[in-house]
């Protein structure tokens, strides 16, 4: 649990369930910092709308949600991977990145962390499960037991796709200088 979690005032499961407006702006706004990082650094150009689409689907899910916290976490980042993945099938193209460094969540990683926008360059050159599982564990801070869950893989695969992904990362800084790490058109 981060600083900025043990800061904040829980949210309560059962006023969420129930429609409390109150409560859902609380959700909105502890997780939609995290959630918009995620999308943005996944491959996603409009990321409003997207965000629209989880937050109608999640207050569409949460009378059947059972769970806590944590579990709504999860939830609502597998609601985002869903919302995403129909949004790239709709408009029928892999990925397009809009990226502000200033809208990355804290404490996972701030702006001074991001040189120009290099970790989204590297993001966008992996291979989009790579880069879905780096997104996930980096800007959602999920473990990979969740990520997994959330994805619908092995575990072991999420932690194979996060090391090979990392690896490639790595190897594009040392051989690249960060102006050409744009990613191919």
């Amino acid at each position: 649990m981060s600083t900025d979690d043990a800061q904040r005032e829980s949210v309560d499961i059962d006023r969420l369930r129930t429609g409390d407006p109150d409560e859902f702006g609380r959700w909105v706004r502890h997780v939609g910092p995290a959630l918009r990082g995620f999308l943005r650094a996944s491959g996603v150009a409009d990321v409003d709308d997207i965000l629209q689409d989880v937050w109608l689907r999640l207050v569409r899910s949460l009378s059947r949600f059972d769970g806590d916290e944590d579990g709504l976490r999860r939830l609502t980042f597998t609601i985002a991977y869903r919302s995403r993945a129909d949004a790239l099938r709709a408009l029928g193209r892999r990925r397009e990145v809009a990226f502000d460094p200033a809208e990355l969540p804290h404490p996972t990683l701030s702006p001074e962390d991001i040189d120009d926008g290099t970790v989204t360059a590297l993001l966008r050159r992996l291979p989009e499960q790579q880069a879905l599982v780096i997104g996930l564990r980096v800007f959602g801070g999920f473990a990979a037991t969740e990520v997994s869950d959330m994805l619908g893989i092995p575990d072991a695969t999420v932690r194979s796709l996060a090391h090979r992904g990392l690896k490639a990362m790595a190897r594009l800084l040392e051989q690249q200088s960060p102006s050409s790490l744009e990613a191919p058109s």
